[in-house]
């Protein structure tokens, strides 16, 4: 969970292309939600491709991200 503006480690600079994902997620979090997932992962729940990245926003404007996006 981390404030807004700020990305996990697991997107970080060492990873240029998943970081532009994460990125990506976080901006346009309104479009991803109508776009479904195909890679499975609705068996942990998710239903959309934005839950690949982003597993919640927090009343406080943080964010909890999911790692299932960078593996």
């Amino acid at each position: 969970t981390l404030p807004k503006g700020q990305l996990p480690g697991f997107a970080g600079p060492g990873t240029p292309d998943i970081r532009r994902l994460y990125q990506y997620a976080v901006e346009h979090g309104d479009e991803l939600q109508y776009i479904p997932c195909f890679c499975g992962c609705y068996r942990f729940g998710h239903k959309s491709n934005l839950d690949c990245y982003i597993k919640s926003s927090n009343k406080n404007g943080t964010l909890t991200f999911t790692s299932r996006a960078a593996t």
